[in-house]
């Protein structure tokens, strides 16, 4: 199935998104295997419409459905530009939220949670993970 056909061939126009059929991640992004390998699908139809995505640079979605493989809502873009987008759109605090643990596996609970700003944003860091490296740093260094 050539998904380049599908987000051009509905008529649908810039207005309305057109969704990637079949499997679904639970992020809602949807996957496609192409040439060999699973991708994302907006990724695919870029690829099948313009041919290979230039290193250093993603697809990235105006309309934020990351199911939506519309040609007229996908770019080229960097993934600074891709994360300013998110942030000024106010999407970048709801992954954040998600996240229930470190990537250590520890929790982010009231007792464990480190609170501070980076780049005017809000940030979290695991307490036991901040320790740990200063522990390893202090003893490499002495």
């Amino acid at each position: 199935m050539i998904l380049a056909d599908i987000a051009t061939g509905h008529h649908a126009g810039a207005d309305v998104c057109i969704e990637a059929p079949g499997y679904r991640m639970p992020n809602g992004y949807a996957k496609k295997t192409y040439e060999g390998k699973q991708q994302l699908a907006h990724r695919v139809a870029w690829q099948q419409a313009y041919g290979p995505i230039p290193a250093g640079l993603e697809v990235l979605h105006f309309c934020d459905n990351p199911a939506c493989i519309n040609l007229d809502h996908l770019c080229l873009g960097t993934h600074a530009a891709n994360m300013a987008d998110m942030a000024r759109k106010g999407r970048h605090r709801l992954w954040v939220e998600l996240q229930t643990h470190c990537k250590h596996g520890h929790p982010y609970d009231e007792e464990n949670t480190m609170w501070g700003t980076r780049n005017g944003y809000r940030t979290r860091r695991c307490r036991i993970c901040h320790l740990t490296h200063k522990r390893v740093r202090r003893a490499n260094a002495g």
